[in-house]
């Protein structure tokens, strides 16, 4: 949360949330506080970001040079900045601390934008809550329809959804009555002039069977609409083709056995759509006498396989590619390939044009096994800074498979830029001259807190220690060298005498010191002068850039939102 404001408003946060837990940690202690009927002060489930703020200020308050403020002393604002974060059921739990905090919470319209409703609230709790937004936008609204709340959440659907921009249905039961069912589809038919994304769930796979003739989503007329993720029947959105006229990227799944005809027909009600995703349950395969042609506007295809029976490329082979410039294949946990060698030669020449990025995760199912991303696109290898810069034409394969298999070694033998994460470097059978022979570029993934990293436990440098000698990773080619961060926040600091040391025994490579090292989000302890002057000498270039390393291959909010 820090890392998007600017460093005043991070101050003043960092003010407002040590005064915030100093007042709190007191009234945990307090047998009554302002006559509040529950004065303990929980963080339970609280987001990452808010409990690295919770336990920085903690530490704060014990040192005697920060000066303490009374709370009520804090503008409202300040304080409301602590409670963002804050999931709606935590902000209730911090409610009850104290009359000031509650004050401010209920006070706060902005607090209440975001509405999760799920099983464990009470009767009139969903009401409540989005009540406590006032007439603002609601930027979320996920709402769990069940036969004890379907009523109530489909009059709170059908009296907000014209100020909702995201808005989550999740539909847990055959509505009990034809009543019910009436009453839903009559909810979600009002307009909504501001929702830009829509996900629909359907459980049980028989929402809107009987259909309503005469009721139409969002009156048939296309709101802003551009991101949508439903999993139910196609016959279920039969008759609102009007309302997806504006859907850009939809990721698209159902109950039922998947055929190619299916897929067309959800294609057929977003004209405008550009980005396809379909996760995939179960599949049938047709043979089909010509493949089924991709309106034009479409130019990303994802697949989603959730099973290990179901190939992609069967499904690939369904429709014509020809104007796909970008394709996505990806396991969920637990499925695996059933013939990866289908799926590979979909990315050997002549098909595709060869694999120059490949990116790699370690596994946990065999030695031999590695999580891992090939992708084809036209980086400049002698640019770092040209790293996160997305290109037109990009293929990717997300998959867990052997190494040791043939058509890998044949695929990635073209491979300029290799992103690496995770404890990967056990793997020297794959990664070494004889499969890599023209990596130019290596970028090793950093997640490790500070910590461990100063101390050479961090997941890039783990065998530079061990006991156990590694053999060297040789790449001939090898001009660019990229230390770099994969989340905001991490502010990792490496040890130079470890980097240098690791350089230097596990990379071999032609030039007599390594062209260019680039910190992309990391920095160097500078206790040792003559450390960091080592390391320095041993480079010929050192660039350093500010940030984490961008590794969303495509622009889709279907990835960044998440599958079903």
């Amino acid at each position: 949360m820090e890392s998007r404001l600017s460093r005043t408003t991070a101050e003043a946060l960092r003010t407002a949330a040590r005064i915030a837990c100093e007042e709190a940690l007191a009234v945990a202690q307090a047998d009554e506080v302002d006559g509040c009927p529950d004065p303990r002060y929980t963080t339970i489930n609280w987001p990452q970001a808010a409990l690295r703020i919770v336990h920085e200020v903690i530490a704060q308050v014990a040192q005697a040079q920060y000066m303490r403020q009374h709370i009520a002393q804090l503008p409202p604002e300040l304080l409301a900045l602590v409670f963002k974060p804050l999931y709606d059921s935590d902000r209730l739990s911090a409610v009850l601390t104290c009359r000031l905090w509650r004050d401010t919470l209920f006070g706060t319209p902005t607090l209440w934008t975001d509405v999760d409703f799920n099983k464990s609230r009470s009767s009139g709790a969903l009401a409540r809550y989005v009540s406590l937004s006032g007439n603002l936008p609601l930027e979320t609204l996920d709402v769990l329809f069940t036969t004890a709340s379907n009523v109530e959440a489909c009059d709170v659907l059908a009296k907000n959804i014209s100020r909702t921009r995201r808005l989550s249905v999740r539909i847990d039961h055959q509505p009990a009555t034809p009543e019910d069912q009436h009453r839903l589809n009559l909810a979600l038919s009002y307009p909504a002039p501001m929702l830009t994304m829509l996900r629909l769930y359907d459980y049980g796979g028989r929402w809107n069977n009987d259909r309503d003739d005469d009721i139409h989503m969002f009156r048939n007329v296309a709101p802003m609409l551009s991101v949508l993720k439903i999993h139910c029947h196609i016959g279920a959105l039969q008759g609102s083709a009007g309302a997806l006229a504006n859907v850009k990227q939809a990721l698209y799944s159902s109950s039922e056995t998947l055929v190619a005809e299916t897929i067309s027909q959800f294609v057929d009600l977003c004209p405008a759509l550009e980005q396809l995703g379909v996760e995939v349950d179960e599949w049938e395969n047709r043979l089909l006498d010509t493949p089924i042609t991709l309106p034009a506007p479409l130019v990303e295809f994802n697949v989603v396989a959730n099973q290990t029976e179901f190939e992609p490329a069967e499904l690939l082979a369904s429709f014509d590619l020809s104007a796909i410039s970008r394709i996505w294949i990806s396991y969920n946990s637990g499925a695996f390939p059933a013939d990866i060698n289908n799926t590979l030669a979909l990315f050997l020449p002549p098909n595709l044009a060869p694999i120059r990025t490949l990116q790699m995760f370690g596994s946990t199912f065999a030695d031999s096994t590695f999580n891992m991303r090939l992708l084809t696109d036209n980086l400049q290898p002698h640019n770092p800074a040209a790293f996160n810069r997305r290109t037109i034409q990009r293929y990717i394969l997300d998959a867990c498979i052997d190494a040791q298999m043939p058509a890998v070694k044949e695929l990635v033998q073209d491979v300029l830029t290799l992103y690496v994460g995770e404890r990967i470097f056990y793997m020297d059978a794959l990664l070494n001259e004889a499969t890599l022979p023209k990596v130019e570029t290596l970028v090793l993934c950093i997640m490790t807190p500070t910590s461990y990293a100063s101390h050479g436990d961090c997941s890039i440098f783990f065998p530079v220690d061990e006991n156990e000698r590694r053999l060297p990773l040789n790449f001939p080619r090898l001009h660019n060298v990229v230390l770099a961060a994969r989340e905001e926040g991490n502010n990792v600091k490496l040890d130079p005498a470890l980097v240098l040391r690791f350089l230097q025994t596990y990379l071999v490579f032609d030039a007599p010191r390594l062209p260019v090292l680039v910190l992309q989000g990391v920095h160097l302890l500078e206790y040792s002068a003559q450390d960091v002057a080592a390391l320095l000498s041993y480079v010929d270039e050192l660039q350093v850039f500010a940030g984490p390393l961008e590794m969303n291959w495509t622009n889709s909010d279907l990835l960044h939102w998440g599958y079903f």
